[in-house]
Parts: C-alpha cells; sequence; structure tokens
C-alpha cells in the first residue's frame, strides 16, 4: 500500500516518493493510458493516410480541412479526458483512495472544460511573460504548472486553480524547477530506451530503398516504439507531480493537511 509523506522532504526523497507512486499506480491505469495514446495515434494516422492520398499537387479541400480540424479536436479532447481520469486516479491512489475507472472518467469529463479554460489562460499567460521579458515566462511557466491538479483533485475553479498554483509553488520555485527537470530528463531517457530497439529494428530489417509492403511496415514499426514509449511513460509525470504537488501543499498549508493524511494512511 503507497504511503504519501506526512512532511516535507529533500529533492531526492519527493524524487523517490514520485517514482514509487508511478511503479505502485502503472497497472491501475494502463487502459487509460492506452486509451489516451489511441485517441492521438488513430486519428494521426487517418489524417496521414488521408493526406497521403492528395498526390499530383492537388490540395484537400474546405471539406476536407474541416474534417480534419474537427478530428484533431476531438482527439486531443479525449487524450486530455484520459489524461484528467489518470490524474484522478494516480491522486486517489496517492491519498489511500482506489476509484473506479468510472468514477475517474466521469471526473475527467466534469473537470475538462474548465481544465481547457484554464490551460488557454495558462498559455496566455506564459506567452505574455515570453513576450515581455525570458525570465517572466519561466516564473509563470513553473509558477501555474499545477492548475489541472488544482482542479481535479482540489476542485478549485479556473482563475482559482491559476492563482492556487502560483500560492503554492511561490518560495519554492527554484526547488520545483529542479524537480521537473530531473523528472523531464528521465521521462526522456525512458522515453528512447523504449524506442532505440524500434529504431534499431527499422535501419536493421528494411532497406531505405524500400517499396511496396516493406515501404508500409517500416513506418509502422517506428510507430509502434512510439506509442508502446507514450504508454508505458504516460503516468509517470503525473504521479511525480502529484508528490510535488502534495509537498508544496505541506509546506504552505501544514498541519491539516498533514493531519488528513496520517488519517487516510490509518484507514488504507
Amino acid at each position: 500500500m503507497y504511503s504519501l509523506p506526512t512532511e516535507p522532504g529533500s529533492i531526492g526523497h519527493t524524487l523517490d516518493a514520485g517514482f514509487k507512486l508511478y511503479i505502485v499506480s502503472f497497472k491501475r491505469v494502463l487502459a487509460m493510458s492506452i486509451l489516451a495514446v489511441l485517441s492521438v495515434a488513430v486519428p494521426v494516422v487517418a489524417v496521414v493516410l488521408a493526406l497521403a492520398t492528395f498526390t499530383d499537387g492537388k490540395e484537400p479541400g474546405a471539406a476536407a480541412i474541416v474534417l480534419i480540424t474537427v478530428a484533431v479536436l476531438v482527439a486531443l479532447s479525449l487524450y486530455l479526458l484520459f489524461y484528467l481520469a489518470a490524474m484522478c486516479r494516480i491522486g486517489g491512489i496517492a491519498y489511500g483512495q482506489d476509484l473506479s475507472f468510472s468514477t475517474c472518467a466521469a471526473t475527467g469529463l466534469r473537470r475538462l472544460f474548465p481544465v481547457i479554460l484554464a490551460s488557454l489562460l495558462y498559455g496566455l499567460a506564459m506567452l505574455g511573460g515570453f513576450m515581455l521579458l525570458i525570465v517572466p515566462g519561466m516564473i509563470l511557466w513553473i509558477s501555474l504548472a499545477f492548475y489541472a491538479l488544482c482542479i481535479v483533485l482540489e476542485g478549485d475553479g479556473v482563475l482559482e486553480s491559476l492563482r492556487h498554483s502560483h500560492r503554492l509553488v511561490w518560495g519554492n520555485w527554484w526547488r520545483t524547477a529542479v524537480i521537473g527537470s530531473v523528472v523531464l530528463v528521465v521521462y526522456y531517457l525512458f522515453s528512447l530506451a523504449i524506442e532505440i530497439p524500434f529504431l534499431v529494428l527499422d535501419q536493421v530489417l528494411f532497406d531505405p530503398e524500400a517499396s511496396g509492403v516493406a515501404k508500409i511496415v517500416q513506418p509502422m514499426l517506428s510507430g509502434l516504439g512510439s506509442i508502446l514509449s507514450a504508454v508505458i511513460t504516460f503516468p509517470l509525470m503525473i504521479a511525480v507531480f502529484v508528490v510535488v504537488f502534495h509537498d508544496l501543499k505541506l509546506r504552505k498549508e501544514g498541519q491539516d493537511l498533514e493531519a488528513r493524511v496520517e488519517a487516510l494512511t490509518v484507514t488504507a
């Protein structure tokens, strides 16, 4: 049984707790990971195949462009839905609650529109920060990054989620930035370790000048590696950021949160 730390920890301790949560929750969110990745991969393949039919200088018509745009928007919405559902389930595991797939999916659906609006505001805030100077953009990139967790786990509204994230990170910006950087490096190294064998097989088994069936199978092999990598790494960032979010709350909200975690640990 997984237990969250009951007091603020070092960077190493927080990362260790995040990786442990990833391992514990991996099987429980595997279905969500697969659905999230496929919700993007399938439409992308369909769009690529559709565009491949426009040869000899022909361009897609207005109807085709509208259809492709709708497919992309639906794919992104489905991906975000399953992402939020996985966030809900991993958060539940962290706090000792075994939430069902349907409960997490319903939560993701309810939080979908607020997260979309908050994401747009987050993007605009970062854009404004980067347009003024690089430093304000970097500060906002980190300090507002926990808005989705605030919405899904805390039930915050759109604007409150951004303010809540900023309050939690402010005073712990460098620490949060270091943890985020380490996780990104681990994430990309993990992804490469999964994808490289498929790329090697691609080079060994197929001729660059191949045609016919081989020309079709070759990109499918590389794509399979990318899909597998995405499925396996999908919960990693969520799990670590749930633990970082909890650590920030311990630092800013102190004894009340610590008592709640200890109560959950006892009853779990």
